[in-house]
Parts: C-alpha cells; sequence; structure tokens
C-alpha cells in the first residue's frame, strides 16, 4: 500500500465521487456521500468536494482525474455492476493507463456466491472481476461486487489513494469500514464535531451574536447554517488528539451557548420536538395539541418522536370551518376567525378535554398558508396553555411558503419550551 505523506499542519484530504445517471437526473438521492464525508471526518480526513456524475465514460474519467489531481484521497460509488452502464472499472483503468485484467481469485469467489444460490453465474458478471493492472479488488460479503483500490500517479506528488464501493448503501457501508478504513491515510490531526441547534434567531442575527466566534480560519470552526428556520452551528475544533479537538469544540460550545442563551434548544440528532417531549418525560408531565387549517403539522412531529406516548397524549385536527362543531367552545365570534383569542382558547380548551398538563395550538387560514405569495397582512398564531395560564404569538406568513408550516410548528412547541424554561 503507498505511504501517503501528509502536512502535519492539515488533515489530508478528499473528494467523494457518486456515480449514476440516476442521481444526476434526480431519480434518486445522493445518501452515500453525505454518510462517507461523517466518516472520513472521523478517520481525520477533510472531505473538500462531493462530485455527481453520469453514466458516460469520458465524464467519468475526467471526474476521477480532477479529483485525484485536488485531493489525497478519492472515494466513489456505483458504477460497479455488471451492466453496460457500469463504467468505474473501465474509467479507472484509462486514469492509471493500465489494461484491465481477470482476477481468477475473485472470480472463484463470485462463481461460489452464485452456485450457493442455486443458480448458474451469467457470463457478464465477469466484467466484475475485472481490475486495472495494480489495482486490488475489495471483497464484497454481502453482493456480487467487488470494490476497487488503486494509487492514483500525480507526477512529482506521491498518489492519490482511490477506492470505489458498490452504490447499495447496505454494501458500501461493509465494504468502507472493513476494507477501506484500514488502507486510509494516517489521520494528522484529529477533529471533534458539535452541532448545537437554535430557534428564534435569523441567521445573520446568530453571525452578529457570535462576533469573533465564526471567524475564518480560526479553530474551532464555527459554522451556521438554516434549515426551516432552526439554525444550526456546526462546532469543529481540530487538534494532534482527539481530547485536544474535543477541548476547543467543548470551549466553544459553551462560549456559545452563554451568547445566544434561551434560543438554544438542542444538539446532535436532537430535534425541538423531542427535547420538549424528553423534558415533559422527566418532570411526568403530558401534552396534546390542537391545530386549526395546519393539516396537523404539530401533532405529525410530535408523534414521530420514538416513545412519544409516554407525554404525548394526543391531538385534534380540524379544517377551519369545522372546529364549531367538533370543539363546541362556547360564545364568542365564529371560531373560524384567525385571531390570537381562539389560538388561545383552544389550547386552554383541549387540553381540559384530553386531560394533559400542557397543550399547544395552531389557527391558521390554509389559503394563506400554501400561496404561493401569501397576501401583506397574512398571519397565523400559536399558543400554550398550561394548569393556570395561556399565551399566544404570531407567524407572520412571508418568505417561501414552503416553510410556513414548519414555522408554525416550531413556533407553537417553542413558545411551550420557553415557558417551561422560565
Amino acid at each position: 500500500m503507498p505511504a501517503m505523506p501528509t502536512d502535519a499542519t492539515r488533515p489530508p484530504t478528499a473528494e467523494i465521487i457518486a456515480a449514476g445517471t440516476e442521481l444526476t437526473s434526480g431519480q434518486k438521492l445522493d445518501t452515500n456521500s453525505r454518510w462517507l464525508a461523517g466518516r472520513l471526518g472521523d478517520a481525520g480526513i477533510e472531505t473538500r468536494f462531493h462530485t455527481t456524475v453520469g453514466d458516460s465514460l469520458d465524464d467519468n474519467v475526467a471526474a476521477i482525474r480532477t479529483a485525484a489531481g485536488r485531493c489525497d484521497v478519492v472515494l466513489m460509488t456505483g458504477g460497479l455492476g455488471p451492466t453496460l452502464d457500469d463504467l468505474t472499472r473501465e474509467a479507472l483503468a484509462r486514469v492509471v493507463e493500465q489494461p484491465l485484467e481477470l482476477d481468477a481469485d475473485a472470480l472463484t469467489t463470485l462463481e461460489k456466491f452464485f452456485a450457493g444460490r442455486g443458480r448458474e453465474m451469467p457470463e457478464r458478471n465477469r466484467s466484475q472481476v475485472m481490475r486495472p493492472r495494480g489495482a486490488e479488488l475489495l471483497p464484497n460479503p454481502v453482493g456480487t461486487a467487488p470494490g476497487l483500490f488503486a494509487s492514483v500517479p500525480r507526477g512529482d506528488r506521491s498518489p492519490a489513494l482511490f477506492a470505489a464501493m458498490p452504490g447499495v448503501p447496505a454494501e458500501m457501508h461493509v465494504m468502507f469500514e472493513q476494507q477501506v478504513v484500514p488502507r486510509l491515510p494516517t489521520r494528522s490531526a484529529f477533529r471533534s464535531l458539535r452541532l448545537l441547534h437554535c430557534y428564534g434567531i435569523g441567521e445573520s442575527a446568530t453571525e452578529e451574536v457570535l462576533g469573533d466566534l465564526t471567524a475564518r480560519g480560526r479553530n474551532p470552526e464555527v459554522g451556521i447554517t438554516a434549515s426551516a428556520a432552526t439554525i444550526t452551528l456546526r462546532i469543529l475544533g481540530t487538534g494532534g488528539t482527539f481530547e485536544e479537538a474535543d477541548r476547543l469544540a467543548e470551549a466553544a460550545e459553551v462560549e456559545a451557548r452563554r451568547l445566544l442563551g434561551k434560543v438554544v434548544f438542542g444538539v446532535g440528532e436532537e430535534t425541538l420536538e423531542s427535547t420538549l417531549l424528553q423534558r415533559l418525560r422527566d418532570r411526568g408531565e403530558t401534552l396534546c395539541s390542537a391545530e386549526v387549517g395546519s393539516g396537523g403539522v404539530v401533532s405529525q412531529r410530535l408523534a414521530a418522536v420514538p416513545n412519544a406516548e409516554a407525554a404525548f397524549r394526543g391531538a385534534v385536527v380540524t379544517p377551519r370551518n369545522r372546529s364549531d362543531e367538533l370543539l363546541g367552545l362556547p360564545g364568542g365570534p365564529p371560531f373560524d376567525a384567525v385571531t390570537p383569542q381562539h389560538a388561545e382558547a383552544l389550547a386552554a380548551e383541549v387540553r381540559t378535554r384530553l386531560k394533559t398538563t400542557f397543550a399547544v395550538s395552531v389557527v391558521a387560514d390554509p389559503d394563506q398558508l400554501t400561496a404561493s405569495v401569501s397576501p401583506e397582512d397574512a398571519v397565523a398564531y400559536v399558543a400554550a396553555a398550561g394548569p393556570d395560564w395561556v399565551t399566544s404569538a404570531n407567524v407572520t406568513l412571508l418568505g417561501n411558503p414552503g416553510i410556513h408550516h414548519a414555522r408554525l410548528a416550531k413556533t407553537a412547541l417553542n413558545l411551550l419550551r420557553l415557558r417551561l424554561r422560565d
């Protein structure tokens, strides 16, 4: 296996190539690259590029050459099957300028694979055990397609390491862990990644509050991303040992929490709904929800949390024009009006009906939620209620209508979270 000298001041770099016209056409989603990038980070290797390439031999050759020219490690998924559109073997052979050769041992293993299933191996499958001269075939214990491992010359620089794996995630995961990880270059730096989630603040406002913590070139690196109104801080510490990297990341997390205060709600894979339900479970308390016009976005999120039933006791979800009939709220104007008073009354009533400690509610005009361009005065209301209190907040329906439902659900849940925090 070729040595991989690396600059001691930086980790090795990597590019991930996902092959297949089904990916470039949008017919399938590339989940392999995300998974591999996370595993490379664990190994102290920095992923610099993600490339997706269709089923063109020339394009595959160009993608591999470009990746090897700019990164120390190239990982490729897909293109190892037996059909004519599986081009990874031939593309690699052209890049390293070596002929394809049949691997006799791998052929025997493949024939036994088919025989063990009572089938005769199709002649076309012989192509799966072809490899460029000098390359290795990587065993695939759960499928028919071996992987490939090779070094790609880069002139007067050390060669890039290239590994190709099946596109089937279950096969790729096993091959990466068992065959590729032991062949990766020794890490020159260790990394510790922490994710800190916030709600109730915008992306630019977050950067302003954090100040120098997000400065470029700083260690740890603190990046800010936004997804459906949730702000996530990506805190990445780098050090000579994992403990050093983790200490740096921890210090940055502590400072970010101090600066951001109550808008921080979770870490890692936690969501607003999971953190809220966990807190209620810990306190022995319960929650229900009621929604008018929003299609049940709050209840869907709550019900999807593992072990949700320990704290989430049910929901009332109704179109706007049937809320009076189903809930029977006494007095006042028709309940199909979108007002904060109705949101509060709804939360208080459903809490009593379902006998829970707390309730959250949403009252919205479904036409405004789904309009491509909402009216200037478009607004919905959320509320939270407890044994002796009720509070509400408005949600202005501006911007991308694709996140209106998410914002409604998160604002309702966050309203209760903040009340419990106080």
